[in-house]
Protein backbone atom coordinates (compact mmCIF):
# COMPACT_ATOMS: atom_id res chain seq x y z
CA UNK A 1 0.00 0.00 0.00
CA UNK A 2 1.05 3.58 -0.61
CA UNK A 3 2.34 5.90 2.04
CA UNK A 4 -0.05 8.87 2.11
CA UNK A 5 1.64 12.14 1.22
CA UNK A 6 0.83 15.35 -0.65
CA UNK A 7 0.97 13.63 -4.06
CA UNK A 8 -1.58 10.98 -3.08
CA UNK A 9 -3.89 13.64 -1.60
CA UNK A 10 -3.56 15.73 -4.77
CA UNK A 11 -4.53 12.74 -6.94
CA UNK A 12 -7.53 12.13 -4.67
CA UNK A 13 -8.59 15.79 -4.93
CA UNK A 14 -8.44 15.57 -8.73
CA UNK A 15 -10.63 12.44 -8.62
CA UNK A 16 -13.43 14.52 -7.05
CA UNK A 17 -14.19 15.93 -10.50
CA UNK A 18 -14.92 12.52 -12.08
CA UNK A 19 -18.45 11.93 -10.72
CA UNK A 20 -19.44 15.51 -11.61
CA UNK A 21 -18.13 15.08 -15.15
CA UNK A 22 -19.88 11.72 -15.41
CA UNK A 23 -23.30 13.15 -14.53
CA UNK A 24 -22.84 16.16 -16.79
CA UNK A 25 -21.81 13.92 -19.68
CA UNK A 26 -24.63 11.39 -19.17
CA UNK A 27 -27.30 14.07 -18.72
CA UNK A 28 -26.64 15.53 -22.16
CA UNK A 29 -27.09 12.16 -23.85
CA UNK A 30 -29.98 10.41 -22.13
CA UNK A 31 -32.68 10.53 -19.48
CA UNK A 32 -31.42 9.82 -15.95
CA UNK A 33 -34.14 8.25 -13.80
CA UNK A 34 -34.54 8.47 -10.01
CA UNK A 35 -32.73 5.19 -9.24
CA UNK A 36 -29.77 6.17 -11.38
CA UNK A 37 -29.70 9.61 -9.75
CA UNK A 38 -29.29 7.88 -6.39
CA UNK A 39 -26.48 5.73 -7.78
CA UNK A 40 -24.76 8.91 -9.00
CA UNK A 41 -25.22 10.54 -5.59
CA UNK A 42 -23.60 7.53 -3.94
CA UNK A 43 -20.70 7.65 -6.42
CA UNK A 44 -20.23 11.37 -5.73
CA UNK A 45 -20.08 10.91 -1.96
CA UNK A 46 -17.39 8.21 -2.00
CA UNK A 47 -14.49 10.40 -3.19
CA UNK A 48 -15.53 13.30 -0.94
CA UNK A 49 -15.54 11.07 2.12
CA UNK A 50 -12.23 9.42 1.16
CA UNK A 51 -10.48 12.77 0.68
CA UNK A 52 -11.97 14.09 3.93
CA UNK A 53 -10.82 11.12 5.99
CA UNK A 54 -7.35 10.98 4.43
CA UNK A 55 -6.89 14.74 4.81
CA UNK A 56 -7.78 14.57 8.50
CA UNK A 57 -5.56 11.56 9.15
CA UNK A 58 -2.61 13.10 7.28
CA UNK A 59 -3.25 16.75 8.15
CA UNK A 60 0.42 17.71 7.93
CA UNK A 61 0.70 16.58 4.30
CA UNK A 62 -2.66 18.14 3.45
CA UNK A 63 -1.41 21.51 4.74
CA UNK A 64 1.96 21.00 3.02
CA UNK A 65 0.11 20.61 -0.29
CA UNK A 66 -0.88 24.27 0.02
CA UNK A 67 2.50 25.44 1.39
CA UNK A 68 1.26 25.58 4.98
CA UNK A 69 2.21 23.68 8.11
CA UNK A 70 5.54 22.45 9.47
CA UNK A 71 5.97 19.32 7.29
CA UNK A 72 7.81 19.42 3.98
CA UNK A 73 5.70 18.59 0.93
CA UNK A 74 6.38 15.05 -0.30
CA UNK A 75 5.49 14.29 -3.92
CA UNK A 76 6.49 10.64 -4.25
CA UNK A 77 4.89 7.24 -4.47
CA UNK A 78 6.40 5.12 -1.69
CA UNK A 79 5.28 2.02 0.18
CA UNK A 80 4.02 2.19 3.74
CA UNK A 81 6.74 1.49 6.31
CA UNK A 82 4.50 -1.01 8.14
CA UNK A 83 2.23 -2.75 5.59
CA UNK A 84 -1.36 -3.72 6.33
CA UNK A 85 -2.28 -7.33 7.11
CA UNK A 86 -3.60 -9.55 4.32
CA UNK A 87 -6.93 -10.01 6.15
CA UNK A 88 -7.42 -6.25 6.31
CA UNK A 89 -6.51 -5.85 2.64
CA UNK A 90 -8.92 -8.64 1.64
CA UNK A 91 -11.77 -6.91 3.48
CA UNK A 92 -10.79 -3.55 1.95
CA UNK A 93 -10.71 -4.90 -1.60
CA UNK A 94 -14.01 -6.75 -1.09
CA UNK A 95 -15.60 -3.48 0.06
CA UNK A 96 -14.14 -1.61 -2.91
CA UNK A 97 -15.56 -4.18 -5.32
CA UNK A 98 -19.01 -4.12 -3.69
CA UNK A 99 -19.36 -0.38 -3.16
CA UNK A 100 -17.26 1.14 -5.96
CA UNK A 101 -16.58 -1.26 -8.82
CA UNK A 102 -20.10 -2.73 -9.04
CA UNK A 103 -21.91 0.67 -9.04
CA UNK A 104 -19.51 2.06 -11.64
CA UNK A 105 -19.86 -1.11 -13.74
CA UNK A 106 -23.64 -0.75 -13.58
CA UNK A 107 -23.30 2.85 -14.78
CA UNK A 108 -20.97 1.77 -17.59
CA UNK A 109 -23.49 -0.89 -18.64
CA UNK A 110 -26.24 1.75 -18.84
CA UNK A 111 -24.01 4.00 -20.95
CA UNK A 112 -23.12 1.17 -23.36
CA UNK A 113 -26.77 0.11 -23.72
CA UNK A 114 -27.81 3.71 -24.37
CA UNK A 115 -25.02 4.24 -26.89
CA UNK A 116 -26.16 1.20 -28.89
CA UNK A 117 -29.80 2.32 -29.07
CA UNK A 118 -30.94 4.25 -32.13
CA UNK A 119 -31.56 7.93 -31.40
CA UNK A 120 -35.26 8.53 -31.89
CA UNK A 121 -37.85 10.35 -29.84
CA UNK A 122 -39.90 8.16 -27.52
CA UNK A 123 -43.22 9.40 -26.05
CA UNK A 124 -43.71 9.30 -22.30
CA UNK A 125 -47.12 9.57 -20.64
CA UNK A 126 -47.55 12.01 -17.80
CA UNK A 127 -50.32 12.46 -15.23
CA UNK A 128 -52.87 14.82 -16.77
CA UNK A 129 -52.90 13.25 -20.23
CA UNK A 130 -49.85 14.95 -21.75
CA UNK A 131 -47.27 12.98 -23.68
CA UNK A 132 -43.68 14.18 -23.76
CA UNK A 133 -41.15 13.24 -26.35
CA UNK A 134 -37.59 12.87 -25.13
CA UNK A 135 -35.07 14.65 -27.33
CA UNK A 136 -31.30 14.50 -26.86
CA UNK A 137 -29.98 17.93 -25.96
CA UNK A 138 -28.00 19.78 -28.56
CA UNK A 139 -25.26 21.72 -26.74
CA UNK A 140 -25.89 25.44 -26.84
CA UNK A 141 -23.23 28.07 -27.13
CA UNK A 142 -23.25 31.00 -24.77
CA UNK A 143 -25.52 29.34 -22.21
CA UNK A 144 -24.94 26.92 -19.45
CA UNK A 145 -27.57 24.53 -20.73
CA UNK A 146 -29.27 22.68 -17.94
CA UNK A 147 -32.85 21.65 -17.46
CA UNK A 148 -35.09 23.50 -19.89
CA UNK A 149 -37.40 22.85 -22.79
CA UNK A 150 -35.54 21.60 -25.80
CA UNK A 151 -32.94 19.86 -23.66
CA UNK A 152 -32.69 16.18 -22.81
CA UNK A 153 -34.89 16.82 -19.80
CA UNK A 154 -38.41 15.45 -19.99
CA UNK A 155 -40.99 17.47 -18.07
CA UNK A 156 -44.36 19.18 -18.49
CA UNK A 157 -44.71 22.81 -19.61
CA UNK A 158 -45.55 24.19 -16.15
CA UNK A 159 -42.08 23.23 -14.81
CA UNK A 160 -40.53 26.27 -16.46
CA UNK A 161 -37.60 26.61 -18.77
CA UNK A 162 -36.93 28.83 -21.75
CA UNK A 163 -40.18 30.10 -23.23
CA UNK A 164 -40.74 29.49 -26.90
CA UNK A 165 -38.60 26.35 -27.17
CA UNK A 166 -40.26 23.10 -28.16
CA UNK A 167 -40.19 20.47 -25.42
CA UNK A 168 -41.92 17.93 -27.59
CA UNK A 169 -45.27 18.19 -25.77
CA UNK A 170 -47.92 16.43 -27.79
CA UNK A 171 -51.56 17.10 -26.98
CA UNK A 172 -53.23 13.91 -26.16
Amino acid sequence: MLDINALVILVMLCALALPLWDVRYAHTRRYIGPFEQHVHSFLQVLPVMAVSFVSLLYWGQFLALFGLGPEPTRFEFTSKPDPLSSTYLLGLFFSIVCFVVIPYAEELRRCIVTARKPTRAAPLSLPGGEDLVWKPRVPRTGGKGGLCRGSSDVRPRHWGGHQGEDCGVVSG
